[in-house]
């Protein structure tokens, strides 16, 4: 006994790690940065006609490049991508001083309609956006996409400022906002709010966390040295897919990276070298503003003639970021707009023509909503081995329509000095025409799409030099936060060329427009943007699509997900009974033909070649196949597979609850969540990275419960000791798998509790399947031999016992012969 528990517990260890060992195998996490090397030189890109993996000689000549800027300022180092370059060893750039705050502005509105879809702030610094909230709303007036992790009261990002100890200083007044419906205007002050005293902008936004939202909030605060009172009725938190943090995003070396920033620069060489900046104070200064009423905001900068005469350019030249909200027409319901527009224009205010080019920055700090629980599905088909990220980047050009990074592959390449090209410049031109380039995350995408210049075009007229995927914060150094990380992408367009103004001509102006895309992955909306691609399903598109389609159908019928899930199920199960009863029907001729199958193993246990054709020609005589018990299984997987890619992709399952009403199993897309348990400790056990997560789930227990049930119901007792292992490490690897899915979605647990019902019943319920005649027929045969057998041995019984007296009453009758002659005598 003891030997055979050491037994099990060394070939469950083995097991354990195996599966850890594959986890690793499939899934590698990228490497931790190395505190010794150098960050990567962005200026340093592949040469237009080489490989864009940099070879032994460009490292080389790199390293040398780099020796001798040592001793050189910071300040003369050529800036490409936002970022001087540095070595490790020398001191990074200080950071650049805004003599101002920035200013900020809104498009679009909290139209309770939905007729804007998104609220856009914009910030003067650098004419960036600073924040885009989705506007979405249900028949019943509650967002279609709220925040699922913010659950205090709302009262609309107002872009707060601490006004010196005395509350907190208000910047901004989206419209339709509960604070705008209040009356609140910029530059008042904050002091009290639902009876507690404001010191500054952490204790405010503390009080608003602890508040349940949908009630009334008193609010005092100051007005141009004036106590004024308010009432605002407060909501729930609209999801905000770019901003999602109050903390400024940076790149290393302190240089700000916000979302849509450009640059002009002056290309000088290949590409690997590098092109000096023009002033960087378009991506860092503040923008002269114009609003144009609700819809229309115009940011200019101009670079002067003392600015742009150092690297040979006669100045001076006017920069404008024109940005326009879209709203859709009341009559067109079915219409979404998840777009505003972004335009700009370049204008050479000098009289020699100059060529520039422009560099733009795409969105950063993108929402990765539910990071700790999603799985994301990696858009390549081809890259088997490989994960995507909370954040990912795609770039469709005309040469390669759809080019997918993975974040961990853009974090790896990016630690071992290597960029990840979303725009090649081994391409020719024509293969550069970008049509669209996003960062994608699990059911939301923000994207640029360049607009035809020519409506009647399909080509954007937008051709890049180069392009790549970059991280726009610091790479955590633990590999399980490495996921965080906040990722974009980086365009470099082909030199423009800038004829001087000429106000009789403005087509001598560079023009370019871009859709700026932030909206959900739904089908009928990605169509609208030819972003269909976004949204992908893997290998198992083929299940997926039927199955999230009839998934639809039922939730149309009755509109609730939990059950649509569970008609579904029922739908899956009776499609394949005919499936099941074929392999219960299997099993039980196998349990059948065990004896006889044992007989054979013991009758040739030293010739495994005869006992394999004798075995088998019994199963082929009763026409038994041994792995007929398992086909369901082998059936099912590919349907659970598909399934569970399209629960995981489908975006209407978000924010939908199994019981209405009920805070528990509230986001069907997520765990259920019964309660928080992150506070016990045990950070590898539930932490968000952790084994189980922050979360106790219950569904998964029933869902392992029932498993052990059905595998207890089901499987044949074991005959012998080795059986028995098998058993107990079939029971050992239920557990642990329930250990891996602790955090699937809910809505996969409910197709799994329903399935393992749906199994239970059928074999309870339903009568077992009758063995065929021929089989039958054996049975009475072989009872009938047994009772012959019994008879025959009865028999030979009989006679033996009668000759055996026969034979001693004639050794008696000689016995008393034998006296009488002797007394005779």
């Amino acid at each position: 006994m003891e030997r055979r528990r050491g037994s099990f517990f060394l070939y469950a260890s083995l097991i354990f790690l195996s599966l850890i060992l594959f986890q690793s195998f499939m899934a590698p996490p990228p490497p931790a940065p190395q505190a010794e090397q150098p960050k990567q030189d962005i200026a340093k890109q592949a040469d237009g006609q080489d490989d864009p993996q940099p070879n032994e000689a460009d490292n080389e000549r790199d390293s040398i490049v780099a020796s001798d800027q040592e001793s050189e300022s910071t300040d003369d180092l050529p800036v490409i991508d936002g970022v001087q370059g540095f070595d490790d060893e020398q001191d990074p750039p200080a950071t650049v001083t805004v003599a101002e705050p920035p200013r900020y502005f809104t498009i679009g509105a909290l139209d309770p309609r939905g007729l804007y879809k998104n609220v856009v702030t914009l910030s003067s610094l650098g004419a960036t956006v600073q924040r885009v909230e989705l506007n979405s709303k249900r028949k019943n007036g509650k967002l279609l996409f709220k925040d699922l992790e913010y659950l205090g009261a709302y009262i609309g990002h107002l872009e707060f400022r601490d006004a010196g100890g005395v509350g907190a200083e208000v910047n901004v007044v989206p419209p339709g906002t509960p604070a705008a419906l209040a009356g609140l205007q910029i530059g008042d002050v904050i002091t009290n709010i639902g009876g507690e005293p404001i010191g500054d902008v952490v204790q405010l936004l503390k009080v608003l966390e602890d508040t349940e939202p949908g009630g009334e909030l008193d609010v005092k605060l100051l007005r141009e040295d004036q106590v004024v009172s308010v009432v605002m009725t407060t909501m729930e938190t609209p999801l905000a897919l770019i901003g999602p943090s109050s903390e400024t995003t940076q790149f290393p070396g302190d240089r700000l990276l916000k979302s849509f920033q450009i640059s002009l620069h002056v290309q000088q060489g290949g590409v690997r070298d590098k092109w000096p900046e023009l002033d960087e104070t378009l991506r860092t200064g503040n923008w002269d503003a114009e609003v144009i009423g609700q819809d229309e905001v115009h940011f200019k900068r101009t670079l002067t003639k003392s600015l742009l005469k150092p690297f040979g350019i006669e100045g001076p030249i006017e920069v404008t970021k024109i940005y326009r909200a879209t709203m859709d027409q009341p009559e067109s319901r079915n219409h979404d707009n998840y777009h505003f527009e972004m335009e700009i224009e370049i204008r050479n205010l000098g009289s020699q023509p100059q060529a520039v080019n422009l560099q733009m920055i795409g969105p950063t700090n993108t929402s990765i909503e539910g990071w700790w629980y999603q799985h994301k599905i990696h858009g390549r088909s081809s890259a088997v081995f490989y994960t995507a990220g909370a954040r990912d980047i795609i770039v469709s050009t005309v040469g390669v329509p759809f080019s997918f990074w993975g974040g961990p592959e853009i974090i790896n390449k990016f630690i071992s000095d290597h960029f990840a090209f979303v725009v090649d410049p081994s391409r020719d031109k024509h293969g550069r025409t970008v049509q669209y380039a996003a960062v994608d995350t699990h059911y939301f995408t923000v994207a640029m799409l360049p607009v035809p210049s020519d409506p009647e075009s399909s080509d954007s007229g937008f051709t890049c030099f180069s392009g790549f995927a970059l991280p726009a914060s610091e790479i955590p150094s633990e590999k399980k936060y490495q996921r965080l990380t906040d990722l974009t992408f980086q365009l470099f367009s082909e030199p423009v060329i800038l004829e001087p103004f000429d106000e009789t001509n403005s087509n001598q102006d560079y023009r370019q427009s871009f859709k700026i895309f932030a909206g959900p992955k739904e089908n009928h909306v990605l169509a609208q943007y030819g972003l269909e691609d976004c949204r992908t399903f893997g290998w198992f598109a083929i299940f997926s699509k039927p199955l999230i389609w009839l998934l639809g159908v039922f939730y149309s019928i009755i509109p609730n997900y939990g059950l649509a899930i569970i008609l579904l199920t029922f739908l899956v199960r009776l499609a394949m009974m005919p499936i099941s009863r074929k392999a219960a029907k299997s099993a039980l001729m196998m349990q059948y033909l065990q004896p006889e199958m044992k007989k054979i193993a013991e009758k040739y246990k030293d010739d495994f070649q005869k006992r394999g054709e004798a075995q088998n020609a019994l199963l082929k005589k009763y026409n038994c196949h041994p792995l007929g018990g398992c086909m369901l299984m082998f059936v099912q997987l590919p349907i659970f597979i598909g399934l569970y890619r399209g629960l995981s992709v489908d975006i209407g399952l978000r924010d939908k609850s199994l019981i209405p009403g009920l805070n528990w199993c509230s986001n069907l897309a997520g765990p259920d969540q019964l309660f928080y348990w992150k506070s016990w400790g045990l950070p590898f056990l539930f932490d968000e990275s952790g084994w189980l997560g922050p979360y106790f789930n219950i569904l998964p227990i029933f869902t392992v419960v029932l498993f052990l049930i059905q595998q207890k119901l089901f499987t044949p007792p074991p005959t012998d000791d080795q059986q028995r292992m098998m058993h107990k490490m079939m029971t050992f690897m239920m557990l642990f798998m329930g250990v891996l899915f602790f955090k699937v979605s809910s809505g996969l647990c409910i197709y799994f509790i329903t399935s393992s019902i749906w199994g239970i019943l059928e074999r309870k319920l339903i009568p077992k399947p009758s063995l065929p005649d021929h089989m039958t027929n054996k049975e009475e045969a072989d009872n009938a031999e047994e009772a012959t057998e019994k008879v025959r041995t009865t028999k030979s019984t009989e006679v033996y016992t009668r000759e055996n007296k026969r034979l001693q009453d004639r050794r008696k009758l000689d016995k008393d012969r034998k006296k009488r002659l002797k007394d005779r005598n």
